[in-house]
């Protein structure tokens, strides 16, 4: 994580993630407040749970739409 090393010797993806929050945390002190923003993006950049929300809700949708044009033929 904060070593900066990916899994294949190179710099992790979510690295640059993590300095920006580092560097907030370090500037803020104890209001981490000031820093959520910078936080989410990290944690979804390991997480991904806003993207398969997102994935998930397209899906859904596809299959909402496919439904009504099989209903309407």
């Amino acid at each position: 994580m904060s070593s900066g090393y990916g899994s294949h010797g190179t710099k992790g993806r979510c690295y640059d993630f993590w300095v920006d929050f580092k560097k907030c945390a370090q500037t803020e002190g104890s209001d981490l407040k000031l820093c959520a923003q910078l936080r989410e993006d990290y944690w979804e950049c390991l997480h991904h749970k806003k993207q398969a929300k997102r994935l998930y809700q397209l899906e859904q949708e596809m299959k909402n739409q496919k439904a009504a044009a099989n209903a309407s033929s």
